[in-house]
C-alpha cells in the first residue's frame, strides 16, 4: 500500500483506482489510514493541479461510501440520503457501474445483505429530493433493487451490441421498453443509466425504444449536448 503515496499518485493512477474503489474489496483496502491521509494530502495541497484534487477527494468520497452502502442493505436507520448519492455516482461511469454490478451479483456477503430483506411486491418510489428524508428502508431496498435490475440489463445490452447479438439485443431493448412504462423504472432507465454515449448509439439507430414522457427525451438530449442534468432522484 505505501507505493500509494501523495507523491508518486498521478491522475491515471487514481482515476484506475476511482473504478476499482467501486468494487467493496478494493474500497475496502483502500480505506486505511495511510492511504486516505495521502489523499487528503493531495486535497490540500497547493502546488497540486485542480483536476488532481478533484479527483483525490472524489477517490476519498468513493471508499467512505461503501461501507456505509454495506451497512444501509440491513439497517433501517442508515443514511439513504448519501447512499443515493453514491449510485448516482457510481452510475455515471461505465468500468465503475460494471465493478459494482459484479460485486452485488457474485460477492456472497453483499448479496447475502440484499437477500435478507423481504422482497415487497410495491413500486419502485421516486426518492426525489423533496422526499428523500422521509424514504423507508423498505423503499430504499426497493429501490437498489431497481437499480440493480436496471443496470443488469443494461450489461447485456451492452455486450450484445459488442458482439453483434442482434437477438439479444433486441430482448434486452424490449425489456427496456417495456420498463419505460413503469413509473420508478422508466426514470432509473432513462434519466441515469442511458446517458452513456455506447447505449445512446445504440438508442439512436433502434426505432423499437420510444421514450415514454418528454422529460426523459429531454434528458437524453441534453446528455447527447454534454448539458448537466439533475438525475431525479435522492437530490
Amino acid at each position: 500500500m505505501e507505493v500509494f503515496v501523495a507523491d508518486t499518485l498521478d491522475t491515471d493512477t487514481l482515476l484506475q483506482l476511482l473504478s476499482a474503489a467501486a468494487n467493496p474489496c478494493v474500497s475496502k483496502f483502500l480505506r486505511n489510514p495511510f492511504f486516505m491521509r495521502q489523499l487528503h494530502e493531495l486535497q490540500n495541497a497547493i502546488a497540486v493541479e485542480p483536476e488532481l484534487r478533484v479527483i483525490a477527494r472524489h477517490l476519498a468520497t468513493r471508499t467512505q461510501s461503501w461501507a456505509m452502502f454495506e451497512d444501509s442493505l440491513t439497517n433501517t436507520q442508515a443514511d439513504f440520503k448519501s447512499c443515493g448519492h453514491m449510485l448516482k455516482d457510481i452510475g455515471r461511469e461505465e468500468q465503475a457501474l460494471a465493478n459494482w454490478l459484479e460485486s452485488m451479483i457474485m460477492q456472497d456477503d453483499i448479496a447475502d445483505r440484499l437477500r435478507a430483506n423481504p422482497v415487497l411486491t410495491k413500486a419502485c418510489p421516486d426518492l426525489s429530493s423533496r422526499h428523500a428524508l422521509s424514504v423507508s428502508h423498505d423503499d430504499y431496498i426497493v429501490f437498489v433493487r431497481s437499480f440493480l435490475g436496471v443496470s443488469s440489463v443494461m450489461a447485456v445490452l451492452a455486450w450484445a451490441d459488442s458482439v453483434g447479438n442482434d437477438e439479444c439485443r433486441e430482448r434486452a431493448l424490449a425489456v427496456l421498453r417495456l420498463w419505460q412504462c413503469v413509473d420508478g423504472y422508466s426514470q432509473v432507465n432513462a434519466e441515469h443509466l442511458m446517458w452513456y454515449t455506447q447505449l445512446i448509439r445504440i438508442i439512436d439507430r433502434e426505432p423499437s425504444l420510444p421514450h415514454s414522457t418528454t422529460s426523459s427525451q429531454t434528458g437524453m438530449d441534453n446528455r447527447r449536448q454534454g448539458s448537466s442534468t439533475k438525475v431525479w432522484y435522492l437530490g
